[in-house]
């Protein structure tokens, strides 16, 4: 899986998808168990996730003369420098939730190192580097919803830059494994989506198989229908 031209993925999926071992988050750690990766390293983005986290920051620091100003790689930064150590090690790089965060500010001018031939200069020096290319043993997975922000809004310097890899709902799972009497809810939620792009003309809007899932019992995954009922109509309705 490891033969595209890209090094840089985003792994997309609908809300309700992550559920149990179906959750987009756990398909981007089971990534770093692959012994094709020697190292891994995976953040979250989030509102106030910031340049400073991720590529670099001015810090103050003490000591017996005083105190001053230095300062230190953010993990992005570091993390690339390593790989940068040790070509013939593979790295792999994890974002989490990458549409939660203010991509344009996170990266900054260190976009355009993602273009991997391209060398960005660093808006100044963090623990003595001052610029960042992208080796080619350093890959990057990044995952999002496409409920939470539509990725047609993704800056465009992110999208050139990505592969896209959608995950589609699980109604096979559903089928086989999750019992609701005589129902098929693999072929109930096929319909529903089905429905939802056929009048809304958007798949990003499709829902995911979690939302049919009970918890699992030593009978496997089994739904009383009146938590069904309940399930339908509180939490997937609205």
């Amino acid at each position: 899986m490891f033969s595209f031209l890209r090094s840089s993925f985003s792994i997309t999926a609908c809300t309700g998808f992550g559920l149990l071992s179906f959750s987009i988050s756990s398909f981007a750690s089971s990534l770093c168990e692959n012994p094709f990766f020697s190292h891994s390293k995976t953040i979250q983005f989030h509102a106030s996730y910031s340049y400073e986290d991720f590529i670099g920051a001015e810090i103050l620091k003490s000591d017996s003369d005083g105190t001053f100003v230095t300062t230190r790689k953010g993990v992005f930064l570091d993390f690339a420098k390593m790989a940068e150590e040790h070509p013939d090690e593979n790295y792999l790089f994890v974002i989490d939730e990458l549409n939660r965060g203010n991509i344009a500010e996170i990266f900054g001018e260190t976009i355009l190192a993602l273009d991997r031939d391209y060398t960005a200069d660093l808006s100044r020096e963090y623990d003595g580097i001052r610029t960042l290319k992208l080796p080619d043993n350093f890959y990057i997975v990044a995952t999002m919803n496409t409920s939470d922000r539509n990725i047609a809004f993704l800056d465009l310097a992110i999208r050139r830059r990505f592969a896209f890899v959608p995950l589609l709902p699980n109604y096979d799972f559903l089928s086989e494994s999750v019992i609701l009497e005589e129902f098929d809810l693999g072929n109930v939620l096929k319909t529903i989506n089905q429905r939802i792009v056929n009048t809304l003309k958007d798949t990003e809007l499709m829902l995911g198989q979690s939302y049919f899932i009970p918890n699992k019992t030593d009978e496997g995954y089994i739904w009383d229908f009146e938590q069904f009922k309940n399930q339908f109509n509180f939490v997937l309705l609205p």
